[in-house]
């Protein structure tokens, strides 16, 4: 079959992604936050070892605020002992501050946790419950007879309203657009790496299943949204294949194999990578 012009350059641009090099130089830069404070994600033992076998020394509450003193294989040191890396997410420190003004933006959760409430009272119930990290469309604002100002939240601008947040919680998300031209992404052993101009830039272990080979494109489509259970889930991208690439607040089981369909980042790598993808599609090379 004849092949347009068009058609050509983009099999050719995908085609040229395979050529690229397969190693991270150590001074390029991880898309990953600094270890050092995380929040657990349910009741969690703390072990005197880093071995599932040694004593239980303690426990952390559900959304724990905990100190890591050091990353080890599998495992966070914790005052005062260890627990499984998948017990944690690591977080940036919060820091409470005041509200943006207005509404009709992007907002990204800031606190380690928050909750969605029905209305704008802490005695309302609870519709959701998302992580650090979380994306969400602030529709509407309201001060309550406390002068507590309350975001009414969803999942998009033209989404409905899910319910109402402590607009403390949250930042507004400003896109630090990058300006520096396409990037080519590789996902092989379940590590997804950027290139730009062949240089590696940036490189995060994923959650991802199996998947065959592939030359084919990614592009960002929206900076949150609903999937399934999950409010406010970040940074939503897709292939050209129709994988679904996201970031992820409810785990933390980066660099294992997925039972999903979808490649899961954590929240800073997907950030960084849904503003360097830009408008318009960019190569993924999928290898084993």
């Amino acid at each position: 079959m004849p092949v347009s012009r068009r058609e050509f350059l983009k099999r050719s641009s995908l085609l040229a992604a395979l050529r690229v090099p397969t190693s991270v130089d150590a001074n390029s830069s991880l898309w990953r936050l600094r270890e050092s404070v995380g929040r657990t994600f349910r009741l969690t033992d703390i072990h005197s070892d880093p071995n599932p076998t040694s004593a239980v020394v303690g426990q952390f509450a559900p959304d724990s605020v905990i100190p890591i003193t050091a990353a080890l294989e599998g495992w966070y040191q914790v005052p005062p002992g260890y627990v499984p890396r998948a017990a944690v997410q690591p977080i940036q420190a919060y820091n409470l501050s005041e509200a943006d003004s207005g509404f009709g933006f992007w907002a990204e959760l800031a606190a380690p946790v928050s909750v969605i409430r029905e209305w704008c009272s802490g005695l309302a119930p609870i519709v959701a419950r998302p992580g650090y990290g979380a994306m969400l469309y602030g529709i509407d604002r309201l001060q309550d007879d406390r002068s507590q100002i309350w975001y009414g939240l969803a999942s998009g601008p033209d989404g409905r309203l899910i319910g109402w947040g402590m607009a403390s919680h949250y930042r507004r998300w400003r896109p630090a657009v990058s300006s520096e031209g396409p990037v080519t992404v590789r996902l092989a052993a379940r590590t997804l790496t950027a290139y730009r101009a062949d240089r590696p830039i940036g490189s995060t272990p994923v959650c991802a299943p199996s998947l065959l080979p592939a030359v084919t494109t990614i592009r960002a489509l929206a900076p949150g949204g609903t999937l399934e259970d999950h409010v406010g889930v970040p940074w939503l991208m897709t292939s050209g294949t129709g994988i679904a690439i996201h970031g992820v607040y409810w785990h933390n089981q980066f660099g294992a194999i997925s039972d999903g369909t979808a490649i899961e980042l954590p929240t800073a790598a997907g950030r960084w990578l849904y503003e360097q993808l830009g408008p318009g599609e960019n190569p993924l090379v999928i290898t084993r």
